[in-house]
């Protein structure tokens, strides 16, 4: 997921641009009558959820947490953002699948918390 940095409207449309890049790509295929049952699985990978500046930059989301080594917010309540997305935008997909989540190598995220 992606959020908008600041309250402006040149980072919303920027996040908006970049939103319809990411999703669009593959949605657009997706939701072909065409395509519908092409895939058999939906799987992703999820490391971080970025804050969208009216540049267009990827800054750390949320703001004011911690850093990691690679860059990124360990942050898992994104995660739980991007399966309801995907849930919404593919409701009735036959799998999902999580094919690698950036929160595992986070200390200060318990493994509970992981699976919320």
């Amino acid at each position: 997921m992606l959020h908008p940095a600041d309250d402006t409207a040149a980072a919303a449309a920027a996040t908006a641009a970049l939103d319809a890049a990411v999703w669009g790509s593959w949605l657009a295929l997706a939701r072909m009558p065409r395509y519908e049952n092409a895939f058999d699985m939906y799987g992703f990978s999820y490391y971080y959820t970025p804050a969208v500046t009216p540049q267009g930059t990827l800054i750390p989301y949320p703001s004011g947490q911690p850093v990691g080594p690679q860059g990124y917010v360990a942050w898992p309540d994104g995660l739980g953002q991007v399966l309801g997305r995907l849930r919404a935008e593919r409701d009735g997909a036959r799998h999902r699948s999580v094919t690698g989540s950036g929160t595992e190598s986070c200390p200060r995220v318990s493994p509970a918390a992981r699976l919320r």
